[in-house]
């Protein structure tokens, strides 16, 4: 009983050690702490809700499929997420949200290509334009 006890708590500790580590930021990963989260753009992708951050992060990837010429900052991505994943609105808090995000991220794809026409030039103003959230996760390739 007193074995099964400690390796109860053992287990337990590692755990907790191992998903504090998944939220824990370190120096490779602080891009909080970088000149970047003075732009506007960054701070609007943290805060956004988490149904918005993913329709943005999906066009992002579409774009990046199907646009020459442009792609998807994944790092930044990465980044963001683990970041907001500290915050409470990362891939964590969207995982039992996974068929109200993926609807959405159509919907919002089908209206921005609606509102905007081809998906590539469009995507390459918002690049130019820079004010955009969307524009903060693109990347000329």
């Amino acid at each position: 009983m007193n074995l099964h006890r400690t390796l109860t708590v053992s287990a337990s500790v590692a755990i907790v050690s191992l998903l504090s580590a998944c939220v824990t930021p370190n120096s490779s990963t602080q891009v909080w702490q970088s000149a970047a989260t003075s732009d506007p753009r960054h701070q609007q992708l943290l805060n956004m809700p988490v149904v918005a951050f993913y329709q943005t992060s999906s066009l992002a990837s579409n774009i990046h499929n199907q646009c020459p010429g442009l792609s998807k900052n994944v790092s930044l991505d990465l980044e963001l997420n683990e970041r907001r994943n500290a915050l409470g609105r990362g891939s964590f808090s969207a995982i039992g949200r996974r068929q109200e995000i993926l609807q959405a991220s159509r919907a919002h794809r089908e209206a921005y290509l609606e509102r905007n026409g081809d998906l590539c030039s469009a995507a390459q103003r918002e690049l130019s334009a820079g004010s955009s959230a969307l524009s903060y996760l693109l990347i000329p390739s």
